[in-house]
């Protein structure tokens, strides 16, 4: 073996120069081949090592999300739209500049929104669903249709970016997309229009690159009274429905879902249809595929409709780890399979709102003095 060849199959096995250098000093006098094993192992070693870090890591997220669920202690609840909760964005780019869905309300009404590409941009899709969620948060908690922004470095903080060239990229392409669509929302059986046909995102002035570059470097530019402050700016009409209807859901819960749009759209689906459930329903997957804008629902392939049970159960299954209460199961097989929903036992959801923890907290405690009750008459 060359001295090249060498160098190149130890390097992809150790990484760092630091470990290679050890790992040939522990080994002097060594072919090329046996200083390679013993590379092999000790990159083996690392592996378990680095995995076993991982699983005790998620192992305690899971206890601290499920103790957040228990205490009703959230650090940040995200604020969707209804519409965009019961009918999701596509997952993929595409070339339709239209696209009509439907969703069943809890009231038994129809709600039917069209999403329209309006300009040289596409339909907004995958993570753009995150960036909407993330300033339709922050527009409902100001009561404001207009987000506004000190600086540059709040604006991608707030949105949960980080300062390079790709995530400044990704934001300008989210944002224009944003910009130049439309999702016109109805209900049916009254007539209603809920939204008009305005771009969601009605205006924006995002930082430059450069402003994030100097920024980066430590030079403050605060134009927050200034005419030209950085901000995004809601359609009145959109805002309003949110305001009405907006969707609490953890932002911690959904977080680790920011690249998994699928997942991102099922665990705010169930959501939004447990909080509204008043007894058990049930929801075909072809209609819950057609809901969420899958593959499976375009080509109705059977084998396309088991792989999306199998990815949904393995999501829903993770949802159980911080929510055993999560009242949503899937039975039946293929084309056969129902998604069956209902009201959580004991009112335990996954986000309260406030008469429902004082009911529930009043159940609590009517509990313990039954206990105390047993435990005095015994």
């Amino acid at each position: 073996m060359s001295k090249m060849m060498f160098d190149r199959l130890i390097r992809g096995l150790l990484k760092k120069q630091k470990d290679i250098d050890d790992c040939i000093a522990a080994n002097p006098g060594k072919s090329f081949e046996e200083i390679l094993e013993r590379a092999m192992g000790l990159a083996d070693a690392k592996r378990v090592v680095k995995k076993v870090k991982k699983d005790q890591q998620e192992r305690q997220e899971v206890v601290t999300l499920r103790q957040r669920v228990i205490e009703q202690d959230w650090q940040e609840l995200l604020i969707q739209a209804r519409a965009v909760v019961l009918c999701g964005l596509p997952y993929k780019q595409t070339e339709k500049i239209q696209i009509i869905k439907k969703a069943r309300l809890g009231n038994g009404k129809e709600l039917t929104v069209i999403f329209t590409a309006v300009g040289k941009h596409p339909l907004p899709f995958g993570k753009d669903r995150a960036i909407l969620s993330l300033i339709t948060t922050l527009a409902s908690r100001n009561s404001d249709p207009k987000v506004t922004f000190q600086n540059a470095m709040e604006f991608l903080q707030r949105l949960d970016l980080g300062t390079s060239g790709r995530d400044y990229a990704f934001l300008r392409a989210s944002l224009d997309r944003l910009k130049a669509f439309t999702c016109h929302i109805s209900a049916d059986g009254t007539g209603q229009e809920i939204t008009g046909n305005r771009a969601v995102v009605a205006n924006a002035v995002i930082p430059s690159r450069m402003d994030t570059r100097m920024e980066a470097q430590g030079a403050q530019r605060l134009i927050s009274h200034s005419s030209n402050s950085f901000f995004v700016e809601l359609d009145p009409t959109f805002f309003q429905e949110i305001q009405d209807h907006g969707v609490p859901i953890p932002l911690e819960v959904l977080k680790p879902y920011t690249n998994n749009p699928i997942a991102f759209d099922f665990i705010t689906f169930l959501n939004y249809r447990i909080r509204v459930a008043k007894s058990e329903s049930r929801i075909p997957l072809s209609t819950l595929c057609e809901m969420l804008g899958t593959e499976a629902a375009e080509d109705r392939k059977e084998a396309n409709y088991r792989k999306m049970k199998m990815r949904l159960e393995k999501v829903l299954k993770e949802l159980r780890e911080i929510w055993p209460e999560c009242p949503a199961r899937f039975d039946g097989k293929g084309l056969k399979t129902v998604l069956f929903v209902a009201p959580p036992k004991d009112g335990k959801y996954l986000v309260m709102d406030k008469d429902q923890r004082e009911t529930l907290s009043t159940k609590r405690d009517a509990s313990r003095m039954t206990l105390r009750k047993k435990v005095v008459d015994a």
